[in-house]
């Protein structure tokens, strides 16, 4: 907490506001359903809660400032409240610092915590959030190292529950029943090397990132496994490829086209967000949409004719004329 205030000491920041689940388990060490807390750049923090989590609060973290909300509205109240009580560092308007990550809190709750607090300046908690993460305490290394314990159970769980006949499903509760009895809290994700992450995160280069993984792994994975099991489970020997080559290239293409086009959205993000410093939203809203309009674009003229045509020749498929298919098989085998 101290370290964090004398970042936003040195950064000109007036408060941090806590909206997210991984900032909240930072300075907390502890989930909520809906984490919202206010640390002041100087004095004690404020935590917002429901009301049944109050004397929980209190007695678990020590701290005093607790607020109550019952909505939205009563939270952003209590938000607005506590704003008033700040004194900023310089001028007459509060500079507070949110994660303005665009998968983690909605563009909706920011603006209207900007409305409603017209004498508060919105930035970037990451010139702050970063360099913290960046310089691991004794604690911190502890945990990383108990959780790598706890992943590696899993793991071995997991590898010791293949067998002929066994789920998915069942594979994976074996690995999170063990990772949980040893103390984990769940499923843990892989992180980049923080290095590369200050600069990344919260960017489409991170969405460029998920579309390549996922459609070249899972993606191709389930369309092989698709044309190698459904021809056999029809007795068909070799099968019409036209169509079905069609559909692939469509449908990589597009892909391809769009992984490109949110990674250069996620470049000019970088550079004018993280190194020229300009507004992230500004960023956004004037840079970022026209490369997000050809990730729409290429989606709809290439990647979905691609899932139209694929869906015809799936249930469609027919096999392939007896003379094609004799000359095919003959060749196979010289």
């Amino acid at each position: 907490m101290a370290r964090a205030q004398a970042l936003m000491e040195q950064h000109g920041m007036d408060a941090l506001l806590l909206l997210t689940h991984d900032d909240y388990l930072y300075f907390f060490e502890e989930g909520r359903y809906q984490p919202r807390a206010v640390i002041p750049r100087l004095g004690l923090p404020v935590i917002i809660v429901f009301r049944g989590e109050v004397e929980e609060i209190r007695h678990d973290l020590g701290v005093e400032e607790v607020r109550v909300f019952s909505t939205v509205g009563q939270q952003i109240h209590d938000v607005i409240t506590v704003m008033r009580d700040l004194r900023p560092t310089g001028g007459s308007r509060l500079t507070v610092a949110v994660q303005l990550s665009w998968f983690e809190v909605p563009v909706s709750l920011i603006t209207l915590f900007q409305r409603s607090n017209p004498n508060v300046e919105v930035v970037d908690s990451a010139p702050v959030m970063d360099a913290l993460r960046l310089v691991k305490e004794s604690a911190e290394l502890e945990r990383m190292h108990r959780a790598a314990e706890c992943a590696a159970l899993g793991m071995r769980a997991a590898l010791g529950a293949i067998r002929e006949g066994v789920t998915e499903n069942e594979v994976a509760a074996e690995a999170e029943y063990a990772m949980r009895k040893a103390g984990a809290s769940g499923w843990g994700f892989a992180q980049t090397l923080p290095q590369v992450n200050q600069w990344t995160h919260g960017t489409q280069i991170t969405a460029s990132h998920g579309h390549f993984a996922f459609f070249g792994a899972f993606g191709m994975l389930a369309l092989a496994a698709i044309y190698y099991i459904v021809p056999q489970v029809r007795g068909m020997e070799r099968i019409r490829e036209t169509r079905g080559m069609w559909g692939f290239w469509l449908m990589t293409a597009g892909m391809m086209l769009m992984i490109a086009a949110f990674a250069i959205a996620g470049i000019v993000q970088v550079y004018l967000n993280r190194l020229v410093g300009m507004d992230f939203m500004a960023v956004r809203n004037q840079y970022v949409t026209f490369w997000i309009f050809w990730v729409f674009f290429f989606s709809l003229v290439l990647f979905l004719p691609g899932v139209l045509v694929y869906l015809w020749d799936f249930f469609g498929l027919r096999a392939a004329p007896e003379k094609a298919a004799a000359r095919a098989i003959a060749g196979a085998s010289e």
